[in-house]
């Protein structure tokens, strides 16, 4: 086929790119072409990227280095086979570059090359395949025939990186929607064991992880129920907006007095919140729900309109003994501590143990 010469003077003129990375797969196919051809150069040029590469080529001269002009016109030969789907045999690029460009012909490397397309999809050529001598030569159908076949290699070669890519590709969908799954039932369980208004435990969780903590706990422990002193008065009065964010607040300052694990603070309905403090006895488990208190009493809760509430709540606090079944049995104890908090006014905290002694 006719070559576009002034294409190729045009890029003689371009600076050459930088190297390829090496590759030993496509380096071994262009050391081949200089063994059956006989050039001093083998190029090879691919069409789409390469793991990554924005486009990867490779040259293998065993020649001096070539010229910088060497790189960019390889590629304009390369970008005409690519069009035209054919190979171009050139047998003097110096002789028809005579005419285009004088410069191009004083300086050019490039004597002769014969240039193959490697086989694609839908006909389009996936790479282009060169052979190139620093002397004219003329080209036989028998280079061709030999430089096809190399480029059959070439072209299973570029296959298998597809076949691959498209397993990492297919591998890294698999990954994400695995984790996408694990974390839906990450969500699912948070949902299924957190109170969604306050974000701590409910019921069923504490009383799970509570119940693992005291099994696999030696020593002592203990747990404490808390109520919100009065806190229909909240809702009826400021309403249950308001109420929620009593709530919400008081449920944070609960968790910080306490200082305790937090999936061991729990709500267990309503206003009334519970917690399990496992390596601390009934008398200090009372100082540390005092300490909260404290806590919870010494600043009001502030609403949106400017207002504040003050909040005080009343503490029940039980011993978990070795012959309970459950956390329910040590969490009934710790109640009935709790109702005598409220009777003896509220805004208190009350022992399991010394209310047991008031009553003996």
């Amino acid at each position: 086929m006719s070559l576009d010469t002034a294409s190729i003077a045009q890029h003689a003129t371009r600076p050459a790119v930088s190297a390829p990375t090496p590759d030993t797969a496509f380096d071994s196919i262009t050391e081949f072409v200089l063994e059956v051809t006989g050039s001093a150069m083998g190029h090879l040029s691919i069409a789409r990227p390469i793991r990554g590469r924005r486009a990867y080529t490779s040259l293998r001269s065993p020649v001096s280095p070539p010229s910088i002009d060497t790189e960019p016109v390889l590629q304009a030969i390369s970008e005409q086979v690519y069009r035209s789907g054919s190979p171009v045999a050139i047998p003097d690029l110096r002789a028809e570059l005579c005419g285009e460009e004088r410069s191009a012909e004083q300086d050019l490397w490039i004597a002769s090359c014969l240039a193959v397309p490697v086989d694609g999809s839908s006909g389009v050529p996936a790479a282009v395949l060169t052979a190139v001598d620093t002397k004219p030569r003329r080209w036989s159908p028998d280079d061709i025939e030999k430089l096809s076949r190399l480029g059959g290699f070439v072209s299973t070669q570029i296959r298998l990186r597809a076949a691959l890519e498209l397993r990492d590709t297919q591998h890294q969908i698999l990954l994400q929607e695995i984790e996408a799954r694990r974390s839906a039932e990450r969500e699912l369980h948070r949902q299924a064991s957190t109170d969604a208004l306050t974000g701590l435990s409910n019921r069923r969780a504490f009383e799970r992880a509570a119940r693992y903590v005291v099994e696999q706990t030696e020593g002592p422990a203990a747990v404490v129920m808390i109520d919100l002193d009065q806190f229909k008065a909240v809702n009826d009065s400021h309403g249950h907006e308001a109420g929620d964010l009593v709530l919400t607040a008081s449920a944070a300052r609960i968790r910080e007095g306490l200082e305790a694990r937090p999936d061991l603070v729990a709500r267990l309905g309503g206003e009334e919140f519970a917690a399990l403090l496992p390596g601390f006895t009934q008398d200090e488990a009372a100082c540390r729900a005092e300490r909260c208190r404290l806590h919870l009493t010494d600043a009001p809760i502030r609403l949106g309109c400017g207002h504040s509430i003050p909040v005080t709540a009343s503490f029940g606090v039980a011993p978990v003994m070795a012959e309970d079944t459950s956390i329910a049995v040590a969490l009934a104890r710790a109640d009935r501590a709790l109702y005598g908090a409220k009777a003896n006014g509220r805004n208190q905290v009350a022992s399991w143990e010394r209310l047991r002694q008031t009553r003996q």
